[in-house]
């Protein structure tokens, strides 16, 4: 009979354990970033966010998200971190050239086409500016 037993206090014991670790790895999901807080093979998209038009004299923000190999959106703080560019210098004027938001300022009519790019994802998006 203590045999029985010993084997059911075993077999409890390793349940309890591997649901621990389950839980574990659920509450910090949503804090690390994705899939259990792995990044699976860095940032391999990435769609940009803003204004698609302005006027000149505006200051618009674009922001970029990134994306792991298994199309999860990256949470993790400092991961996603494009370097980003525009086509025009004469109609706008980027305020940084890297980060995961941008500011740009509108300087003349024209369309500005806005890239960001990390690794070896990329994301473009333009603005026309009156």
């Amino acid at each position: 009979m203590s045999k029985k037993i010993a084997v059911a206090s075993a077999l409890m014991f390793v349940v309890v354990v591997f649901s621990g670790c389950a839980f574990i790895a659920e509450k910090t999901r949503g804090k690390t970033g994705v899939g259990g807080g792995i990044i699976t093979g860095g940032v391999a998209s990435l769609v940009i966010t803003g204004p698609t038009r302005g006027s000149v004299g505006d200051v618009v923000t674009f922001t970029a998200k990134g994306y792991d190999s298994r199309s999860a959106v990256i949470k993790r703080p400092g991961a996603v971190k494009p370097e980003w560019s525009i086509d025009s210098t004469v109609s706008a004027k980027l305020n940084s050239k890297k980060g995961k938001k941008v500011t740009m300022k509108c300087l003349a009519p024209g369309v500005v086409t806005i890239t960001a790019k990390q690794g070896e994802a990329d994301a473009m998006t333009m603005i026309e500016i009156k």
